[in-house]
Order: structure tokens, then sequence, then C-alpha cells
């Protein structure tokens, strides 16, 4: 039986298992949207739409670059959140209401509504939750989220790779 106090916080992540390969010639920053190249066999940032389908894997909690000693190696790959709740930059100007898809924006780091179709989608927004509770209306308006410079979102990814899809 449950009461009204039982508070109950479920936060499900999925991280790669192992660091996936980056080759010298790219530099992957953390929270960098990222996707398999199978041509050069490396994870790299993603920044176009095209990149999306059957290879999005997920977004990079660390850097491969060295930042501490510049005479130190970059790392030879990166670990790789597939699934979870990440909060990415929002493109200015557009409005987002719960659960809509958003593909890659601007940058590896920036999500945009434009152009997003199922196949090439990187994860579907979830809206902040009101601060007060509303009353149900005879005409529902749902909770929506401005996106302005600087301004980030919820996304819960949606991995396209197949491997980063099973885990």
């Amino acid at each position: 039986m449950t009461t009204a106090q039982n508070n109950v916080d479920i936060i499900h992540r999925n991280y790669s298992s192992r660091q996936v390969v980056v080759t010298t010639n790219l530099i992957i920053n953390p929270g960098d949207l990222v996707y398999w190249d199978p041509s050069n066999f490396t994870l790299t940032p993603l920044t176009a739409i095209s990149q999306v389908s059957g290879q999005f894997f997920g977004l990079s909690t660390q850097g491969n670059a060295s930042l501490i000693y510049p005479d130190d190696a970059d790392t030879p790959g990166v670990m790789v959140l597939v699934r979870g709740v990440v909060w990415m930059q929002s493109t200015p100007g557009e409005t987002y209401t719960p659960f809509q898809a958003v593909t890659v924006g601007a940058d590896s780091q920036t999500v945009t509504k434009a152009g997003v179709t199922s196949p090439n989608s990187v994860g579907w927004v979830w809206c902040d939750t009101p601060t007060v509770p509303r009353a149900q209306s005879a005409t529902p308006v749902p909770e929506m989220q401005g996106g302005a410079a600087q301004a980030r979102i919820p996304i819960q990814l949606n991995p396209q790779h197949p491997v980063a899809a099973a885990i």
C-alpha cells in the first residue's frame, strides 16, 4: 500500500560498459552528442542531422583531449551515456512541449526541433514540472519551455546505433 508520503526517486541511466574509441584527429568534449563513424571506426562529435540515423550513440561523459599536462597523450576513448536524461542547449526562438522529439542543432551540444523525424531524433524533451499545481481545465494547455541563448532543456536520450540502443 502506498501513501502520499512515499518519496520515490528512480534515476535510470545506462553507460557504455567500456570506453569507445576516439582517433587523435578528433576532439570530444564532455557533454557532446556523439555518433559512431563506421568508415573511420571512431566515435565522432555529432554535428549534422545526416549523422543521426543508425549511428547516434549518446552523450560523451568525458573528453579525450589531455587537459592537465600539455605533453600528455590524448586518451584513446571516452565513456558514453546512452540512456538517461541530460540537459542540452536549446535553439533560440524555439518553444518545446513535453515529449517532443528533437535532433542535433547548430553544434554537438545544441538540440533543435527543426527537421526532426523518427530516424534522426536524438531524444525527447522533458519539460520542467510546474512549481504550483494546476487545475484541470476545459482546454488543456501543455507545459512549455522556451529556447533562448544559453537556455538548457532536459532531453531523454534516444540512441540510434544498434549497440547503444541495446544497452
